[in-house]
């Protein structure tokens, strides 16, 4: 199944991921699903506004997932950052290389690029989110299914 098949079918209509998967997912379904592309800053580990080839109209508040691509990550987005950024995902889907997390709140991302306190994580520091992240096991079935954590 394609991403964007799936999540058009999922009702899922506006996302933030990689580079890679928000530009093919927006792309291929003509913009009735929108993912607005972001990376992992590398002194928090927080997912932050890709701030090359977009607009801060994009961002903001009010994102129903995140998506990346788990065969070839870019950009530091994977689980661990998404973990570190806004606590644990209440469902992983499995979509070909794809992984799409929702959670039970919308997902944030500041229009200026800059990092926010991950939401329901205690920590020290980016030291103790980055621990925290790297804790979290992700397991998805072969046939890629939805699966809550």
């Amino acid at each position: 199944m394609r991403l964007a098949a799936y999540l058009e079918q999922h009702h899922l209509t506006k996302g933030i991921g990689d580079y890679w998967s928000a530009s093919i997912v927006t792309v291929e379904s003509s913009d009735s699903v929108v993912v607005r592309p972001v990376v992992t800053n590398s002194s928090s580990y927080h997912v932050v506004r890709y701030t090359r080839l977009s607009s801060s109209a994009w961002y903001g508040g009010g994102f129903e997932f995140l998506v990346y691509n788990a065969t070839a990550p870019w950009g530091g987005v994977d689980a661990q950052s998404a973990l570190a950024s806004f606590g644990p995902p209440q469902h992983v889907a499995a979509v070909g290389p794809y992984h799409v997390l929702t959670w039970a709140h919308d997902l944030s991302v500041r229009r200026d690029g800059t990092t926010r306190p991950s939401r329901g994580l205690t920590s020290s520091g980016p030291a103790g989110s980055r621990h925290k992240a790297r804790g979290l096991q992700v397991r998805l079935t072969s046939a890629g299914t939805e699966m809550r954590l």
